[in-house]
């Protein structure tokens, strides 16, 4: 599958939340530009980990590589994307399973 949106949050020093499903943040969120790198290897850890739909985490370093820091079969969407993306990611995520779904019939 393709992803839905990228959503990414500066660095923050001394700490290490970078939940992205709490409002208040400095959150970059996007339907495009994805990091080429950070697009293929998030596509492999979802292969090499058997997962259909969820999200992948990571960190760029300074040479823009990806570090990838967590997957999540479930994920949890940022509460703002649906007003600033113009879509839910919940309703897309439930038509991909219904789609899947009448396709295996």
């Amino acid at each position: 599958g393709e992803p839905l949106y990228l959503a990414s949050s500066p660095l923050q020093t001394g700490e290490f939340n970078y939940c992205l499903s709490q409002s208040g943040r400095e959150v970059t969120l996007s339907c495009a530009d994805y990091p080429p790198t950070a697009l293929e290897g998030a596509k492999k850890v979802v292969n090499c980990v058997g997962m259909d739909i969820g999200s992948v985490e990571f960190l760029l370093d300074d040479k823009g590589e990806p570090w990838f820091i967590d997957i999540n079969p479930v994920s949890s969407y940022h509460p703002e994307v649906e007003e600033r993306l113009g879509f839910d990611p919940w309703v897309r995520q439930a038509e991909w399973i219904r789609d899947r779904e009448e396709h295996k019939k």
